[in-house]
């Protein structure tokens, strides 16, 4: 049994040993050489394999001493017994007979104490003739190897038996080295701190060494000091942290030795001097490493085991297989808590940039962990996507939230994501260590793509009543800020009050050379009522930290009563941009004299901080960066801080106009009007700019053409601060900028007068491509919607070389998406073959590196060699959008990956192919009311279409084509098509064949079947049929499930033109009664109808009637009341009028009769009638709106 020194087992054997029975019946004397001897030395020469079961070829050495005749042996044992299984006991040794170790010698396989009886763990030496006489040899056998990692020495033992079972004259010396065979040592990195690229973090590594490494026997002349070492390698990326040796973990077993941290092999290496290290024990260190510099996936780490021996030092053990973990990319973020109070709901603001696009997938995830101690509630209370997509938040009652994205492409690189979310706070402030918050971009196969970890902050056990921030000034430099509290108990004299602006902001001290008396003069501190507008109080000095120049205390040297408001005012520096986490915190805190918690935290509160004084989230994006690019809508976006409005003209004082000021760089000029940029439904905060404007550009006066002037002349309908605007302007670019002036300016003005101002840097301008455009092959494109194998075709022409190395880049109009491969996600853009010679040679695709990293519609390839200037033919794999882009163009860039990925060479204008679709759908209906129990509602409707594409769309195919409509849910055309006409003649529509049929799938969708033999030239058409509608109204028909489908295919179901976006009509309820009639029904006679109707709902008040004739029927008297009550009021009502194109009540009431209705009533007085049209008749409830009666 061995005892480590922990004092417990750490190996045994598995069942008792028996010990050789040796009996020394003489001992040596002087002279006796000549009859007696023993072996001296054993030494390994070499071992043929090291691998576990191998059977190989063993070279040993002896030196014996005296003389050994025929009734002496050697035996050697191998060590350790238990492992070796050398063959069957009496055996004779395989390869024995090529080398002996004296001649005439035999060798014989023998189980000695350790083996089972049935297999042999050492073998015999038997000397025979002549005898061995001071005699040193090597010999050689052929052994098994075990099947497991061994390392330990064999032991040589001289004896002499006489053939008989009690050795006598012992002599036992130990190999000079161990025999080992390798293993193989196994375990994992059980945790790490922090994945992002660049960072440094701990990383706890536990293994088994898959061998014993054996204890140091120190020999006179030997230069090796240490048993042997352990080294660990990380991958490939890693650099180790030689300031900070490795540590161990409490409550592991650690390695013991001296860590030596070699930079230049980046490894640990741990040497065992006077320990040791056990195969089957595992063991626990931690390691300080510095991540990759850029993001990679999970690599393997490295150790070797190594034995000290001389010369070289033999690996006993060696893996590369320990998994490690991957590294991702950083993220910003920032978070603002709304407090920091113990156990306290707490309204959390999370702005997040991920660095990395997570691509065209559903169920991407954000995934946020709290320190240890907060908790969310599953259904994440109060979250409020203030700027996201579509976007699910779950909470698992712990500390870890995730927000799931339904929508593809939704985590997008450089997009700002802004969201509210409400954690519990822990009943005590988490420890230092712990104290982060970890945020991750995880793809949905759980693979991770953006981490970083953001601090948290400490928590106290109550709210100050009341605190401010108020800045003297907001523009950027050295400020006054004057800070106001109450505190809601009494502050004891001697407390500490501690105040942290946001990180970016902070206070002032000077130039750094001075002392104490320096700092303060410039910070200008002071408490006094006059500075501070609050009740005066007394403190010392503040008390300043340089590597926490945003924080600022002192020491209360009286006490504050609650329920007063005290300030003081200090110096700031009031950065260019605010914060993003823009919140100041108030803490109060007190010195305990305890050396293990020094500090008593008592109460904080946090106030919103003021924003620079300065336009935000400026951008100017242009849409072409060529040289002298006409065509150039640039996209505008800014965000104000302060309102923007004129001042109307007072007094002898003339009005101030508000203007908006969009600087260029010297050679650049704008072309009004301004145009309104498509902002997306998922976009809450971006503004179109107001209505009322005014687009100037001074175009005759040569350094006034780069200045856009926008005025907002309506005092009501100025910028307002804290919203996001975006616009549209054709800029036109100049022929070249000089990077000294190549800056836009945007500033907001009142009468001339700079109220916030931004200069961010210009854009670099590109070359012209040559002829670069898009062609059609008919024979290799497929352009139907929504086709997922398209191949578009291009001619890139090159005005000057594409360097190696560079990028092309190929930006598809948005709804295109790259076609990725399978299995090496790589998307496929190669040359276009078959082309003929007059373009120049592309690379070919096994030399190409295609991916798209940004969004799936755009391409970026790295070019393995120069491309010369001249015209390529180039072909993309893509998938088609269901619909024409609106803004159909794609665009191919040359960037230089030498000069910071530069675009040197571009084309925005190629203009993309047209998807096969179905333009301009119309459905009209005749009746568009709800269907009532017991009774339908069938409806004629009009559909009318533009094609594409001829139908069929091949000349040679005379089988017909079909057309197809389907309606949305709860609607239903009969199976047998009703009122089906294909003669419906109005201007600018052609007419189906005469010979068209019509079927129903008996459900939504009507068939229409061409003739055979005819062919649907592209064009307009339309036709008639009877729909049944639906039984529940709705008004809003221009939702996602109310959209109606329109295509055409082939006679074999394959689809031509498609269009799933058509808009249909309301359904409305419908009238339980409506009836008209006439005083004479004789055709163009003037004459007197009488509308009767019944309702469902009541008429509110303000509400209307509208009754439509139809068109040949025509009604007099438009703009004026339908009838009037009596001739009087008709006289009084339109002087100079034919009294006989008026009708009164009085004259025709009697003249229509009874009503076959027994509850048929007037309209009541408060009901009006008028004509809005010829053909239109207006009822209106006249009464109030919120007291009056319906009817």
């Amino acid at each position: 049994m061995i005892e480590y020194y922990q004092l417990r087992y750490v190996e045994q054997t598995r069942s008792p040993l028996a010990l050789t029975r040796i009996v020394k019946l003489n001992a040596d004397t002087y002279g006796a050489s000549n009859t007696n001897g023993w072996v001296t030395e054993f030494t390994l020469r070499s071992q043929e394999s090291y691998q576990a079961g191998v059977i190989q070829l063993m070279t040993f050495a002896l030196k014996t001493v005296g003389t050994m005749d025929s009734t002496y042996s050697i035996d050697i044992i191998a060590h350790p017994t238990d492992k070796w299984r050398l063959g069957n006991p009496g055996a004779a040794c395989q390869g024995y007979t090529t080398k002996r170790f004296i001649s005439g010698s035999s060798c014989i396989l023998r189980a000695y104490p350790g083996s089972d009886g049935t297999q042999a763990n050492g073998f015999r030496l038997v000397i025979d003739s002549p005898p061995a006489q001071d005699h040193s040899s090597e010999f050689q056998v052929r052994l098994p190897n075990p099947t497991e990692p061994v390392n330990m020495v064999w032991v040589a033992m001289s004896l002499r038996d006489s053939n008989q079972d009690i050795d006598r004259y012992p002599h036992t010396v130990l190999l000079d080295r161990p025999v080992h065979v390798v293993g193989e040592p196994f375990g994992e990195i059980l945790a790490w701190q922090f994945q992002a690229a660049s960072s440094q973090q701990w990383v706890t590594l536990q293994f088994f060494p898959g061998n014993t490494i054996q204890p140091l026997r120190p020999v006179r002349g030997s230069t090796v000091t240490h048993a042997g070492s352990i080294v660990i390698e990380p991958p490939q990326g890693f650099k180790i942290v030689e300031s900070v040796p490795p540590q161990s973990v409490d409550g592991k077993d650690a390695l013991v030795g001296l860590w030596e941290m070699n930079v230049a092999d980046n490894t640990w290496e741990l040497k065992i001097v006077q320990t040791t290290a056990f195969k089957d024990t595992q063991y626990t260190v931690r390691l300080m490493v510095e991540n990759p510099a850029e993001a990679a996936s999970a690599t393997s780490w490295k150790i070797v085991v190594q034995d000290a021996t001389e010369p070289f030092p033999n690996i006993i053990a060696a893996t590369r297989d320990v998994r490690g973990f991957p590294i991702y990319a950083e993220m910003v973020a920032s978070l603002a808590h709304s407090n920091q109070v113990l156990s306290a709901p707490n309204v959390i603001r999370f702005t997040l940039t991920p660095s990395q696009y997570l691509g065209h997938v559903v169920d991407a995830k954000i995934i946020i962990t709290a320190p240890q101690g907060f908790t969310v509630q599953k259904r994440c209370p109060k979250f409020n996507p203030v700027k996201m997509p579509e976007v699910v938040c779950k909470g698992n009652e712990g500390r870890q939230m995730t927000l799931t994205f339904p929508q593809p492409a939704s985590v997008i690189a450089g997009d700002t994501m802004v969201f509210d979310v409400e954690f519990e706070n822990p009943s005590s402030t988490p420890p230092e260590s712990g104290n982060l918050w970890y945020v991750y971009t995880v793809r949905p196969d759980g693979i991770g793509a953006d981490v970083t970890k953001v601090p948290g902050f400490e928590l106290y056990p109550s709210e100050f009543a009341s605190f401010v921030v108020v800045p003297k000034s907001r523009y950027e430099g050295n400020r006054d800020v004057v800070i106001r509290f109450s505190p809601a108990e009494n502050i004891p004299y001697d407390d500490y009050l501690r105040i942290r602006a946001p990180e970016g902001i902070s206070w002032y001290t000077g130039d750094g050379t001075g002392g104490s008396e320096a700092v303060a003069a410039a910070l200008a501190f002071s408490t006094t009522a006059a500075d501070t507008g609050a009740v005066a109080m007394a403190t010392t000095e503040p008390i300043m930290d340089p590597l926490t120049p945003h924080v600022l205390s002192f020491r209360l040297l009286e006490e504050l009563q609650a329920g007063f408001e005290y300030g003081f005012k200090a110096v700031a520096t009031v950065p260019a941009q605010a914060p993003v986490s823009n919140r100041w915190w108030l803490e109060h805190y007190r010195l305990t004299g305890d050396v293990n918690e020094p500090f008593l935290y008592v109460a904080s509160m946090g106030g919103q901080g003021f924003r620079t004084q300065v336009l935000m989230d400026v951008s100017v994006t242009p849409y072409s960066s060529v040289e002298e690019a006409w065509e150039n809508p640039t996209t505008i976006v800014f965000e104000p801080t302060s309102d923007v409005s004129t001042v109307p003209a007072q007094g002898a004082q003339s009005s101030r106009r508000a203007e908006l000021l969009v600087q260029g760089p010297p050679g650049f000029t704008f072309i009004c009007p301004l145009k309104e940029v498509t902002i997306e439904p998922t976009d809450t905060t971006t503004r179109h700019l107001p209505e009322e404007k005014e687009c100037s550009v001074l175009h005759s006066v040569e350094s006034a053409r780069n200045k856009l002037h926008v005025y907002f002349d309506d005092p009501d309908q100025g910028l307002k601060a804290d919203t996001r605007y975006s616009f549209v302007v054709d800029m036109v670019n100049s022929l070249y900028v000089n990077p000294t002036s190549n800056f836009f300016t945007l500033s907001t003005r009142i009468g001339g007068e700079v109220v916030e101002e931004k200069t961010i840097p210009g854009f670099r301008l590109t070359k012209r491509m040559s002829d670069t455009r898009y062609i059609s092959l008919p024979t290799r494109e497929d352009r139907r919607a929504g086709s997922t194998d398209n191949v578009v075709t291009f001619v890139m022409g090159l005005t000057i070389d594409a360097p190696a190395g560079g990028l092309l880049i190929l930006v598809a109009p948005k709804g295109f998406s790259l076609v990725r491969n399978a299995v090496t996600r790589s998307c496929e853009i190669e040359e276009a073959s078959g082309m003929g010679t007059r373009y120049a040679e592309f690379p070919a695709p096994e030399d190409l590196v295609c991916r798209c990293p940004v969004n799936d519609y755009t391409a970026e390839v790295t070019l393995p060699r120069t491309l010369p200037k001249g015209d390529y033919a180039i072909q993309a794999r893509v998938s088609n959008p269901m619909v024409t882009p609106a803004h159909n163009f794609w665009n191919i860039l040359i960037k230089d990956e030498q000069n910071p990925r530069t675009t040197i060479m571009s084309e925005s204008w190629i203009d993309g192919l047209k998807i096969q679709e179905i333009l301009n759908p119309s459905v009209f209906a005749y009746n568009p009311a709800n269907a009532i129990p017991g009774e339908a509602a069938p409806n004629p409707i009009d559909i009318k279409f533009t094609t594409t594409t001829l139908l069929p769309n091949s000349r040679s195919d005379p089988t017909g084509g079909l057309i197809m409509a389907t309606a949305p849910e709860g609607f239903y055309f009969p199976a047998v098509c009703r009122y089906f006409s294909t003669a419906i003649q109005e201007e600018g529509v052609g007419a189906l064949p005469s010979a068209t049929t019509c079927r129903s799938d008996g459900l939504r969708t009507v068939i229409l079947k061409t003739p055979t033999g005819t062919f649907l030239e592209p064009g307009t058409y339309q036709f008639r049929v009877l729909i049944e509608n639906p039984s529940t109204p709705f008004e809003d028909y221009k939702t996602e499930d109310k959209k109606w489908e329109l295509k055409t295919s082939l006679a074999d179901g394959t689809m031509v033109d498609y269009n799933g976006a058509a808009y249909g009509f309301p359904i409305r309820h419908r009238a339980r009664y409506f009836f008209i009639q006439a005083l004479s029904p004789v055709g163009l006679y003037r004459t007197v109808v009488k509308i009767s109707f019944s309702l469902y709902e009541t008429l509110p008040p303000q509400a209307n009637i509208t009754i439509v004739t139809p068109d040949t029927l025509t009604v007099d008297a438009v703009g004026l009341p339908c009838v009037y009550p009596t001739p009087e009021q008709i006289k009084d009502a339109i002087p100079g009028t034919d009294p006989s194109t008026l009708v009164s009540v009085q004259d025709v009431r009697a003249e229509f009769g009874e009503s076959l209705l027994s509850d048929a009533a007037q309209l009541p007085g408060y009901i009006s009638c008028t004509l809005i049209t010829t053909n239109m008749i207006v009822l209106k409830n006249e009464e109030e709106e919120r007291t009056g009666r319906p009817l």
